[in-house]
């Protein structure tokens, strides 16, 4: 056979060859192409899982941590309001000068005592363990952001009837004169009104002598707080404006009493 006479069959059988050889390349990319393909699809998908895992951890991590710290502030709570009642039930010995207040004549006293020694001894006897001193305790104020407007409200207007008490008695057995002159007693008897809203109409027939007789009420009215805010059971609105108002009386009412408490001071330094 000669040479024009194959040159048909080979040109047929090598453009065969290279159709097949382009055909196995195609599918050996594609093949090659597709198994990468699908060797970073599951990479990314194991990358998503580990991404979400770890996110499920950090989202458990967080409410773990936010639930320990309503247990922590929880427990804090609960702390403030024992101390709050602890401190309470420590100004108790006050309570003698309160029943005092309750049964002396302040108007004739002050009027008597300045003349009269074994009056004053009498008066400072009186007292028992209710002294000012009993008063410098500041570690309670720690408390105060841990607990209800209202129990503080109520805590401080049992306390300020107290210091009253307290301030009065110790001004009369000092022999001072015009002892009364010291003090303003509008804003303790306001005080009591807008912590005890019954007791208006008492107080204003009987004026300033009435809050002494109305501290078991304080008292009260402060215990009751507390076991609300234990069961949880915060301040409303009205009760949240009416500590505000307590609490801006009560320190009118205690400027009042630190000044007499310095004059008692300078008049028996």
């Amino acid at each position: 056979m000669t040479p024009s006479l194959l040159a048909g069959p080979v040109i047929i059988m090598l453009a065969v060859i290279a159709w097949a050889v382009r055909i196995w390349i195609k599918a050996t990319i594609e093949r090659g192409t597709q198994a990468a393909f699908d060797r970073g699809l599951e990479q990314l998908r194991s990358d998503l899982r580990v991404r979400e895992a770890s996110l499920a951890s950090l989202q458990n991590a967080v409410l773990q941590d936010r639930g320990g710290q309503a247990a922590v502030l929880d427990k804090r709570r609960i702390e403030a309001l024992e101390a709050v009642w602890a401190e309470t039930v420590r100004l108790r010995p006050a309570m003698m000068s309160v029943t005092n207040m309750r049964l002396l004549r302040y108007d004739v006293l002050e009027q008597r005592a300045p003349k009269e020694p074994k009056l004053r001894e009498m008066l400072s006897l009186l007292q028992g363990d209710g002294k000012m001193s009993l008063f410098q305790n500041t570690t309670i104020d720690v408390s105060q952001p841990f607990v209800s407007d209202a129990v503080w409200a109520n805590f401080i207007a049992y306390k300020a009837v107290l210091v009253s008490a307290v301030v009065s008695l110790e001004i009369l057995a000092s022999g001072i004169e015009d002892a009364s002159k010291f003090f303003t007693k509008g804003p303790l008897v306001e005080m009591v009104k807008v912590a005890l809203p019954g007791s208006a109409k008492y107080l204003d027939r009987v004026g300033e002598v009435g809050v002494y007789h109305l501290t078991d009420q304080l008292l009260d009215a402060l215990l009751r707080s507390i076991r609300l805010a234990l069961q949880g059971r915060d301040s409303d609105e009205a009760a949240v404006e009416r500590a505000r108002n307590i609490m801006e009386l009560a320190r009118k009412a205690e400027a009042s009493r630190a000044s007499a408490a310095n004059e008692l001071a300078a008049g028996t330094a």
